[in-house]
């Protein structure tokens, strides 16, 4: 698990924008950015699955499979990009 500030350096040291990283997971950008400020619980839903994916909150071994899925779909979808530019 990582902390919240250590989850928005990631997004700095990566040069990823919280909002490309949201729209790639196909999450609603205003709920990662109260998530990342720490005002949403992240006990169910949409919230959770954000915690999740950022790092922020323990994965159940179903949620890990869960996301490792979303994370290799989009980098086969990554690799097509570049295949084709």
């Amino acid at each position: 698990m990582i902390s919240f500030d250590q989850a928005k350096s990631h997004f700095q040291a990566e040069g990823i924008s919280i909002a490309e990283w949201s729209r790639s997971w196909g999450f609603k950008t205003a709920l990662v950015y109260r998530v990342l400020r720490g005002e949403a619980k992240c006990l169910r839903g949409e919230s959770h699955n954000i915690a999740m994916a950022l790092g922020i909150k323990e994965k159940s071994l179903n949620s890990a499979l869960q996301i490792r899925m979303k994370e290799t779909s989009m980098e086969a979808n990554t690799s097509e990009g570049d295949a084709s530019s």
